[in-house]
Protein backbone atom coordinates (compact mmCIF):
# COMPACT_ATOMS: atom_id res chain seq x y z
CA UNK A 1 0.00 0.00 0.00
CA UNK A 2 0.94 3.69 -0.59
CA UNK A 3 1.15 5.44 2.59
CA UNK A 4 2.12 8.39 4.15
CA UNK A 5 3.03 8.75 8.15
CA UNK A 6 3.18 11.61 10.35
CA UNK A 7 4.11 11.76 13.89
CA UNK A 8 4.89 14.57 16.78
CA UNK A 9 7.79 15.08 18.51
CA UNK A 10 8.29 16.79 21.96
CA UNK A 11 9.16 20.39 21.64
CA UNK A 12 12.99 21.13 22.60
CA UNK A 13 12.86 22.88 25.58
CA UNK A 14 13.35 26.48 25.89
CA UNK A 15 16.79 26.45 28.12
CA UNK A 16 18.49 24.39 25.83
CA UNK A 17 17.34 26.23 22.55
CA UNK A 18 18.79 29.23 24.37
CA UNK A 19 21.88 27.26 25.69
CA UNK A 20 22.14 27.03 21.91
CA UNK A 21 22.05 30.05 20.64
CA UNK A 22 24.36 31.42 23.20
CA UNK A 23 27.11 29.10 22.21
CA UNK A 24 26.78 30.21 18.32
CA UNK A 25 26.74 33.50 19.18
CA UNK A 26 30.16 33.59 21.31
CA UNK A 27 31.53 31.44 18.74
CA UNK A 28 30.61 33.64 16.05
CA UNK A 29 31.59 36.83 18.03
CA UNK A 30 34.88 35.66 19.57
CA UNK A 31 35.69 32.91 17.34
CA UNK A 32 35.31 33.40 13.90
CA UNK A 33 37.48 36.47 13.44
CA UNK A 34 40.62 34.40 14.41
CA UNK A 35 39.48 31.85 12.34
CA UNK A 36 39.37 33.99 9.54
CA UNK A 37 42.84 35.10 10.03
CA UNK A 38 44.56 31.97 10.59
CA UNK A 39 42.64 29.34 8.97
CA UNK A 40 41.46 28.06 11.84
CA UNK A 41 38.62 25.86 13.01
CA UNK A 42 37.95 27.11 16.31
CA UNK A 43 34.16 28.06 15.88
CA UNK A 44 33.31 24.39 14.56
CA UNK A 45 35.59 22.54 17.64
CA UNK A 46 33.87 25.30 19.81
CA UNK A 47 30.11 24.46 18.72
CA UNK A 48 31.23 20.77 18.90
CA UNK A 49 32.60 20.25 21.93
CA UNK A 50 29.58 21.92 23.53
CA UNK A 51 26.68 20.91 21.32
CA UNK A 52 28.15 17.35 21.35
CA UNK A 53 28.08 17.36 17.15
CA UNK A 54 29.81 14.62 15.58
CA UNK A 55 30.08 12.51 19.18
CA UNK A 56 30.27 8.98 19.50
CA UNK A 57 29.44 8.73 23.49
CA UNK A 58 26.09 8.19 22.70
CA UNK A 59 22.97 4.94 23.49
CA UNK A 60 20.88 3.43 20.87
CA UNK A 61 17.18 4.19 21.75
CA UNK A 62 16.22 1.62 18.46
CA UNK A 63 16.38 -1.35 16.70
CA UNK A 64 18.09 0.23 13.94
CA UNK A 65 20.57 3.29 13.76
CA UNK A 66 21.43 5.82 10.81
CA UNK A 67 24.90 6.33 10.45
CA UNK A 68 24.48 9.82 8.55
CA UNK A 69 27.50 11.12 6.81
CA UNK A 70 27.64 14.44 5.94
CA UNK A 71 26.27 14.83 2.14
CA UNK A 72 24.79 11.54 1.48
CA UNK A 73 21.33 11.63 0.83
CA UNK A 74 20.95 11.37 5.01
CA UNK A 75 18.55 13.74 5.47
CA UNK A 76 16.02 12.63 2.95
CA UNK A 77 16.36 9.10 4.56
CA UNK A 78 15.39 10.50 7.65
CA UNK A 79 12.51 12.46 6.82
CA UNK A 80 10.94 9.72 5.07
CA UNK A 81 11.76 6.59 7.04
CA UNK A 82 11.74 8.31 10.79
CA UNK A 83 7.76 8.85 10.06
CA UNK A 84 7.76 5.07 9.24
CA UNK A 85 10.24 3.48 11.74
CA UNK A 86 9.32 6.03 14.46
CA UNK A 87 10.66 4.86 18.20
CA UNK A 88 12.94 2.18 15.95
CA UNK A 89 14.74 4.20 13.97
CA UNK A 90 17.55 5.54 16.57
CA UNK A 91 17.17 9.18 17.30
CA UNK A 92 20.07 11.14 18.52
CA UNK A 93 18.22 13.73 20.08
CA UNK A 94 15.71 12.04 21.50
CA UNK A 95 13.15 12.39 22.87
CA UNK A 96 12.74 15.81 20.91
CA UNK A 97 12.81 16.23 17.33
CA UNK A 98 15.69 15.24 15.67
CA UNK A 99 16.00 18.14 13.80
CA UNK A 100 17.69 16.20 11.05
CA UNK A 101 20.78 16.81 13.39
CA UNK A 102 22.40 13.40 12.90
CA UNK A 103 26.04 13.35 11.87
CA UNK A 104 27.40 11.22 14.77
CA UNK A 105 30.11 8.12 13.62
CA UNK A 106 29.40 4.87 15.30
CA UNK A 107 29.25 5.12 18.68
CA UNK A 108 32.20 3.77 21.02
CA UNK A 109 29.53 0.74 22.86
CA UNK A 110 28.47 -0.27 19.51
CA UNK A 111 26.71 -3.70 19.00
CA UNK A 112 26.25 -5.05 15.58
CA UNK A 113 23.65 -7.99 17.10
CA UNK A 114 21.73 -6.52 19.26
CA UNK A 115 21.33 -3.32 16.73
CA UNK A 116 20.88 -2.73 12.80
CA UNK A 117 23.45 -0.10 12.11
CA UNK A 118 22.61 1.26 8.37
CA UNK A 119 24.55 3.79 6.17
CA UNK A 120 24.68 5.22 2.65
CA UNK A 121 28.08 5.61 0.77
CA UNK A 122 28.62 7.73 -1.42
CA UNK A 123 31.31 8.54 -3.87
CA UNK A 124 34.04 10.69 -2.18
CA UNK A 125 34.97 12.88 -4.77
CA UNK A 126 31.80 13.62 -5.15
CA UNK A 127 30.56 13.75 -1.45
CA UNK A 128 33.44 16.01 -0.67
CA UNK A 129 32.93 18.52 -3.51
CA UNK A 130 29.27 18.91 -2.84
CA UNK A 131 30.34 19.38 0.79
CA UNK A 132 32.57 22.14 -0.25
CA UNK A 133 29.92 23.85 -2.28
CA UNK A 134 27.36 23.93 0.07
CA UNK A 135 29.92 25.47 2.82
CA UNK A 136 30.80 28.04 0.07
CA UNK A 137 27.39 29.26 -0.87
CA UNK A 138 26.70 29.44 2.96
CA UNK A 139 27.83 32.12 4.53
CA UNK A 140 27.00 31.41 7.96
CA UNK A 141 28.87 28.23 8.05
CA UNK A 142 31.76 27.75 10.55
CA UNK A 143 33.86 26.77 7.72
CA UNK A 144 32.94 29.18 5.01
CA UNK A 145 35.94 31.46 5.78
CA UNK A 146 37.93 28.55 4.51
CA UNK A 147 36.15 27.71 1.59
CA UNK A 148 36.13 31.20 0.11
CA UNK A 149 40.37 30.74 0.31
CA UNK A 150 39.56 27.63 -2.19
CA UNK A 151 39.48 23.62 -2.12
CA UNK A 152 42.73 23.24 -1.10
CA UNK A 153 42.94 25.45 1.47
CA UNK A 154 39.23 23.96 2.60
CA UNK A 155 40.67 19.79 2.01
CA UNK A 156 43.87 20.56 4.25
CA UNK A 157 42.32 22.78 7.62
CA UNK A 158 38.76 20.49 7.60
CA UNK A 159 39.00 17.25 8.69
CA UNK A 160 35.49 17.06 7.71
CA UNK A 161 36.56 16.48 3.98
CA UNK A 162 39.64 14.18 4.81
CA UNK A 163 38.95 10.64 4.69
CA UNK A 164 35.33 10.83 6.91
CA UNK A 165 34.22 7.47 5.84
CA UNK A 166 37.44 5.93 7.71
CA UNK A 167 36.35 8.47 10.61
CA UNK A 168 33.09 7.74 11.01
CA UNK A 169 33.02 3.55 10.73
CA UNK A 170 35.48 3.33 13.02
CA UNK A 171 34.11 5.67 15.35
CA UNK A 172 36.99 8.39 16.24
CA UNK A 173 36.68 11.60 14.09
CA UNK A 174 39.84 12.38 15.20
CA UNK A 175 42.07 9.64 13.47
CA UNK A 176 42.32 8.61 9.54
CA UNK A 177 45.47 6.25 9.72
CA UNK A 178 45.58 2.46 8.27
CA UNK A 179 44.21 0.97 11.79
CA UNK A 180 41.17 3.17 11.65
CA UNK A 181 40.57 2.28 8.88
CA UNK A 182 40.79 -1.68 9.30
CA UNK A 183 38.28 -0.63 12.06
CA UNK A 184 36.55 0.72 9.73
CA UNK A 185 36.20 -2.06 7.15
CA UNK A 186 35.72 -4.29 9.72
CA UNK A 187 32.41 -2.48 11.51
CA UNK A 188 30.87 -2.21 8.01
CA UNK A 189 30.93 -5.73 7.16
CA UNK A 190 29.05 -6.12 10.25
CA UNK A 191 26.31 -3.24 9.47
CA UNK A 192 22.65 -4.44 8.23
CA UNK A 193 22.39 -2.64 5.51
CA UNK A 194 24.56 -0.28 3.05
CA UNK A 195 22.78 1.81 0.65
CA UNK A 196 24.12 3.07 -2.70
CA UNK A 197 23.86 7.02 -2.66
CA UNK A 198 23.89 6.85 -6.84
CA UNK A 199 20.91 4.46 -6.61
CA UNK A 200 19.14 5.50 -3.45
CA UNK A 201 15.60 5.82 -4.25
CA UNK A 202 15.71 2.03 -5.55
CA UNK A 203 17.88 0.53 -2.40
CA UNK A 204 14.87 2.61 -0.30
CA UNK A 205 12.24 1.17 -1.96
CA UNK A 206 13.85 -2.30 -1.77
CA UNK A 207 14.77 -1.69 2.13
CA UNK A 208 11.17 -1.01 2.72
CA UNK A 209 9.55 -3.86 1.34
CA UNK A 210 11.65 -6.44 2.82
CA UNK A 211 11.46 -4.50 6.51
CA UNK A 212 7.73 -3.31 6.30
CA UNK A 213 6.51 -4.59 3.39
CA UNK A 214 5.16 -0.83 2.02
CA UNK A 215 5.78 1.49 -0.93
CA UNK A 216 6.12 5.30 -0.11
CA UNK A 217 6.39 8.63 -2.46
CA UNK A 218 9.99 8.74 -1.48
CA UNK A 219 11.06 12.95 -1.81
CA UNK A 220 14.46 13.96 -1.83
CA UNK A 221 15.31 16.82 0.29
CA UNK A 222 18.36 19.05 0.24
CA UNK A 223 19.08 18.54 -3.37
CA UNK A 224 21.30 21.81 -4.26
CA UNK A 225 21.93 22.32 -8.10
CA UNK A 226 25.75 23.01 -8.91
CA UNK A 227 28.39 22.36 -11.31
CA UNK A 228 28.68 18.35 -11.21
CA UNK A 229 31.51 18.22 -13.36
CA UNK A 230 34.50 17.96 -11.31
CA UNK A 231 37.76 19.69 -12.79
CA UNK A 232 41.04 17.32 -12.91
CA UNK A 233 42.87 19.47 -10.56
CA UNK A 234 39.68 19.36 -8.21
CA UNK A 235 39.96 15.83 -8.19
CA UNK A 236 43.04 15.29 -7.54
CA UNK A 237 42.88 17.81 -4.54
CA UNK A 238 40.52 15.40 -3.17
CA UNK A 239 42.04 12.52 -3.84
CA UNK A 240 44.57 13.70 -2.61
CA UNK A 241 43.19 13.85 1.21
CA UNK A 242 40.84 10.64 0.57
CA UNK A 243 42.78 8.12 -0.07
CA UNK A 244 41.72 5.89 2.58
CA UNK A 245 37.86 6.72 1.83
CA UNK A 246 38.34 5.83 -2.16
CA UNK A 247 40.30 2.13 -1.43
CA UNK A 248 36.87 1.97 0.92
CA UNK A 249 34.74 2.81 -1.22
Amino acid sequence: PLIKIYMKFKRVPWYLRSYKKIIYIVSKVFLKPVDNIFNFTLQARFKRNLINYHNNNYKINGDYCFIHVPKTGGTTFYRNLLPIFKENLHNFNFPYDSSFKTHNPVNKSADFKKTKYLTILRDPVERVYSYFIDVLTNRKHSLNHLAKKGLETFCMNAWEVKNVYARYFSGNIFKDDENHYSIAIRNLNEFYKIFNFHNLNKDIDIFLKKEKNLKIDLKNYRTKKYNKIISDSDREIIEKFNYLDLKLF
